[in-house]
């Protein structure tokens, strides 16, 4: 949980895995990220990016999604 406090370096590397994330709320877009897996060790997902003021359609097919994937937690403590 403290990762970005390893070194300068690392929270770089966080930053630049965050960079595609943080660009829909720039532009004032409603965003949901939802976890949908572990492939090689690392976990994957969906970013769902809806319109101005949609913000219900995109909590919407975010619970969609996890209700059919599960919720990734519970699958980290079975790696």
């Amino acid at each position: 949980p403290q990762e970005d406090k390893e070194s300068n370096e690392r929270y770089q590397q966080i930053l630049e895995a965050q960079r595609w994330l943080i660009a829909a709320n720039f532009l004032g877009l409603p965003a949901a990220s939802v976890p949908t897996g572990i492939s090689n060790g690392l976990p994957t997902g969906v970013q769902l990016i809806g319109r101005r003021y949609h913000e219900t359609m995109c909590l919407d097919v975010a619970q969609v999604i996890e209700d059919r994937v599960g919720i990734l937690s519970h699958q980290l403590w079975e790696v």
